[in-house]
């Protein structure tokens, strides 16, 4: 489930021209190569600020603690801005991969469905949210 949820429509979109003229050999070096250098490095950092000094809070409360309180908010405000574009390429994404096999219906209605279809997911409770989860990430 951790595995469908964070991958995403929109690397499967993005992931077809390297697939098609590299092959998967390439992009699986790509990952292995990205999680060693990345990933790991900073799950590691995040472990030992999270021992060295416990706080409550998220990832903001340590660039506030480590670095600056300015920084804290600029990083608060940046990963709004993020998550607020994210949602926008979610949904073109939908409509793109829709249109594939469906290139009569306008994209917009597919938008405004995965837009209701998203915020009914958010708005009740966590089992319900999680029950869809597990079924789009098998899906």
């Amino acid at each position: 489930m951790a595995l469908g949820g964070s991958i995403g429509t929109g690397l499967f979109v993005g992931i077809g021209g390297s697939l098609r003229s590299s092959g998967p050999l390439s992009l699986v070096l790509g990952y292995i190569a990205y999680c060693i250098a990345f990933i790991w490095p900073c799950n590691l950092c995040v472990g030992e600020m999270a021992t060295y000094l416990p706080i409550r809070g998220s990832i903001f409360e340590f660039a506030k603690r480590y670095v600056d309180e300015a920084f804290g908010f600029a990083l608060g405000w940046t990963y709004f801005y993020t998550a607020a574009m994210l949602l926008c390429a979610e949904l073109s994404a939908v409509a793109t991969v829709i249109s594939f096999w469906d290139d009569k219906t306008n994209p917009a209605a597919w938008v405004a469905l995965a837009l209701v279809v998203m915020i009914a997911a958010n708005v009740f409770a966590v089992q319900w949210y999680g029950e869809s989860e597990f079924i789009m990430a098998v899906g």
